[in-house]
């Protein structure tokens, strides 16, 4: 590789014509840029659900600090993974290819490769994601190696990856087959080791590219970093980063000052999918980019759920290299640990037993999965305010200390079941011709298959659709903003489950596998009778339909359980009588899956429905099992009964749910009426539609009773630019719902300036909500609430300039 050079003056004035992400595409579009090099970091996958490395809080560097390592990089550092393996095949249990999908980024870089127009992929990344994007090895170097393959660290023979993960998910470290010491390690680039001999053979292509595009890297780990120096001085350069990147105290890099009159750097800061969405937008590739982008997750999503039946039919294996124990403690901490750091709890909240009139506000009411409601209300105090409190006590009585309550108790806040992210999907279940695909269709507009049979739904569809809010309506007409962005609510489609499901019957095990997916279900249930719509079961009797579908779920957890049951049992039996604490927790945490397995299998009842500790829900939360997840039930009525609101077999079936769901959202509706409305063109139709039967649409509860079941809330921003609904889990404190914006907002947080709805709406302006003392100022500590009106504040100290 050369150093990087200058070209003539001639070529120089090919350069950008302004330091835009435009100029970019306009460059690309001139036919200019033939021979892409593209470079891209962690932050491409953190859309995948992978957690870079660096982001403070919640980057994988910054969690490992607490598992007390030396320091932060010593879990990717030779030497001291020699000495202590353990770490890291906790941390590989987490991110070992097979549970994400590839980004949109990941996607874009296959099309410019499909264009052909990529030169090469530069990829710090170990995910393997560029690879299950379709990127063919040809043109990807992975400069910091990968998951795909596997060697012995002692005699460096090959070893089957396969094999290598199933141990570690097994959390078991892998043995060498061959020399039956060696451990087998992905072979991921580790700090004291020579990177892969194709990053270097592929150093020379730098000097034949004609664009350099780096997407989602800090640009702080070498040699990597100054690979952007790499390319000729006239080679334009775009970064798309959520900040600026670069090694800044020697101002390496990207020269983001741009005082040269040869513009040649362009940068877009934000998140990456946003960023490469926006360049395929300039390109007239967005069309192209989602379709692969849905194309491919389905044909991953496919292909997972048939490995993971061929696996389930395959004769259990046993391990056959045994891990001292003190290896199998560490690694079962540690993987514990991270399971706790890398998620952050959030409170539960359910809706009541209520039918027609139930539904008649926008929320849900909310009450906590325990028997006794009051405490909600008695539920401990943010830990800051509480030790503050304590100092002031402590001034006052030499006797405050006695009357604390337990330190422990102060601190510890109720966690939620369930998976918890601000990107979560709800999932349409029910019986084949219910009305799932027609409801579907109507409540997003779209046209999926809905046939009078079976199955004809068998991949889930999935479509995203905004959250009806009169208060976002109204802020849209009180700024007149130039873009508006509602929050939105991914609804998936699932094939139809029929009796006999969880053990196989009617493309069961795959529709289940579909259902464990998502976080929420919609639970579509049949009351309307209609001789030309069949019957899977010969005739119409919602009550059995509701058990057969619970059963069915109830018994693919059951027999889920029962195998984590029977292979912890052999874990634990191996441990004998040893009294420490790695084998105390190895033993808790059998018993507690026991008692879960206990409850679905003698008990009989679904999971989501127990009065579980914390504890037992830490264990619970990495089962993913299908009825710890919230449900809906939604009452599909012919179009004759919901206008007359009238059904015989509405009270048998929220006498079942009191019964056998307590606490369980039911809301009525017609399926059939709710599609010859979504069918109308315009607004004014469906009002004028409406009107005339005399009763209102029930989908936009659906969506809000939907939402909110999956834990989510919002924050408005706006201004004449944007207004825009910014989606967050509940009990989100100021500066982490700042960082949904951006990561500067957080780091650099020194307040939130906020207004409440109601305070604007009835005050009618900015000025006289600050002019009526309702303008509040928030630190740290504020927990955002739904519908809060904000405006941060923040300041991100730039490096210093060296003189």
């Amino acid at each position: 590789m050369t150093g990087s050079k200058s070209k003539s003056s001639k070529q120089q004035n090919t350069l950008l014509k302004d330091a835009s992400i435009e100029a970019i595409a306009d460059f690309i579009k001139s036919g200019q840029a033939k021979k892409i090099i593209v470079m891209t970091g962690a932050g491409i996958s953190t859309a995948a659900g992978i957690p870079d490395f660096r982001s403070k809080g919640t980057g994988l560097y910054d969690n490992l600090q607490k598992f007390k390592l030396p320091y932060a990089e010593a879990i990717f550092d030779i030497d001291y993974f020699m000495e202590k393996p353990e770490p890291f095949y906790a941390l590989a249990k987490e991110l070992f290819p097979g549970r994400y999908l590839p980004t949109k980024t990941h996607y874009f870089i296959q099309l410019l490769h499909k264009h052909g127009l990529l030169l090469q992929n530069f990829t710090q990344n170990i995910d393997t994601l560029e690879r299950l994007a379709g990127l063919p090895e040809t043109h990807l170097v992975e400069a910091h190696g990968s998951f795909a393959s596997a060697t012995c660290v002692k005699c460096k023979a090959k070893g089957d990856i396969n094999h290598v993960k199933k141990q570690v998910l097994l959390s078991s470290i892998p043995k060498c087959a061959e020399c039956h010491d060696g451990w087998i390690k992905p072979d991921i680039t580790f700090f004291g080791q020579s990177l892969p001999e194709k990053f270097y053979d592929s150093l020379d292509l730098f000097d034949q590219a004609d664009l350099l595009i780096v997407i989602g890297t800090s640009l702080q780990v070498q040699p990597f970093a100054s690979l952007v120096d790499a390319v000729n001085s006239d080679v334009p350069r775009l970064l798309i980063n959520r900040e600026p990147a670069g090694v800044f105290q020697k101002r390496r890099g990207y020269d983001l000052r741009i005082k040269s009159k040869n513009k040649r750097d362009a940068t877009w800061l934000g998140h990456c999918d946003a960023g490469v969405e926006k360049l395929a937008e300039l390109l007239g590739w967005d069309k192209e980019l989602n379709e692969i982008h849905k194309k491919g997750h389905e044909e991953l999503q496919a292909r997972w759920i048939r490995e993971a039946e061929a696996e389930s039919e395959e004769p259990e294996e046993q391990p056959k290299d045994e891990v001292s124990k003190a290896e199998q403690e560490a690694i079962d901490t540690l993987a514990e640990e991270l399971e706790k750091r890398l998620h952050v709890p959030e409170l539960k909240v359910k809706g009541e037993n209520k039918v027609l009139d139930g539904v008649k506000d926008a929320k849900p009411s909310t009450a906590i999965n325990t028997a006794d409601e009051k405490k909600v209300e008695n539920k401990p105090k943010d830990s800051s305010e509480e030790e503050e409190k304590v100092v002031v006590e402590l001034k006052k009585s030499s006797k405050a200390k006695e009357n604390m309550p337990p330190k422990k108790a102060v601190k510890e806040e109720k966690i939620l079941l369930g998976r918890p992210s601000n990107n979560l999907k709800i999932g349409v279940v029910g019986l084949p011709n219910v009305g799932k695909s027609t409801f579907f269709n109507a409540i997003t507009n779209s046209a999926a298959a809905a046939e009078n049979y079976p199955f004809c739904t068998i991949d889930p569809e999935e479509s995203r659709v905004a959250v009806p809010d009169p208060r976002f309506d109204w802020l849209c007409k009180h700024y007149k903003p130039a873009k508006e962005i509602p929050a939105y609510l991914t609804v998936i489609d699932i094939a139809g489950l029929v009796k006999g499901a969880a053990s196989g019957a009617g493309l069961g095990n795959a529709f289940l596998s579909h259902v464990r997916a998502v976080d929420a279900i919609y639970h579509v249930v049949r009351a309307f009778d209609e001789p030309d719509v069949i019957h899977v079961e010969g005739e119409l009797d919602p009550i059995r339909d509701l058990e057969i579908i619970r059963e069915e779920l109830r018994l693919k957890d059951e027999e889920f359980l029962s195998k984590q049951v029977a292979e912890r049992e052999k874990d634990v039996k191996r441990l004998g009588t040893g009294g420490n604490a790695a084998d105390k927790a190895k033993k808790e945490e059998y018993e507690i899956i026991l008692k879960v397995y206990n409850w679905v299998k003698d008990d009989k009842k679904d999971v989501r429905h127990g009065n579980w500790s914390n504890k037992e829900v830490d264990v619970i939360n990495t089962l993913h099992l299908i009825t710890a997840k919230p449900v809906i039930y939604l009452a599909n009525l012919s179009e004759k009964d919901y206008r007359r609101k009238k059904n015989k077999w509405l009270p048998k079936i929220k006498a079942w749910i009191d019964e056998h769901t307590p606490g369980d959202l039911m809301i009525p509706f017609s399926v059939a009426f709710e599609y010859s409305i979504s069918l109308m063109s315009t607004a004014e139709e469906k009002e004028e539609a409406l009107k005339e039967a005399g009763v209102p649409s029930m989908l936009p509860k659906i969506i809000v009773a939907g939402y909110s079941a999956l834990q989510l809330v919002y924050y408005f921003t706006g201004g004449p630019d944007e207004v825009r609904a910014w989606t967050i889990r509940k009990h989100t404190k100021a500066p982490q719902a700042a960082g949904v914006i951006h990561t500067d907002f957080e780091r650099g947080f020194i307040m939130a300036e906020i207004m409440k709805y109601e305070d604007l709406h009835e005050l009618g302006t900015d000025a006289a909500v600050k002019a009526n003392g309702k303008y509040m100022q928030k630190g740290k500590d504020y927990v955002v609430e739904d519908g809060d009106i904000i405006y941060f504040k923040f300041n991100v100290t730039a490096p210093a300039k060296k003189k």
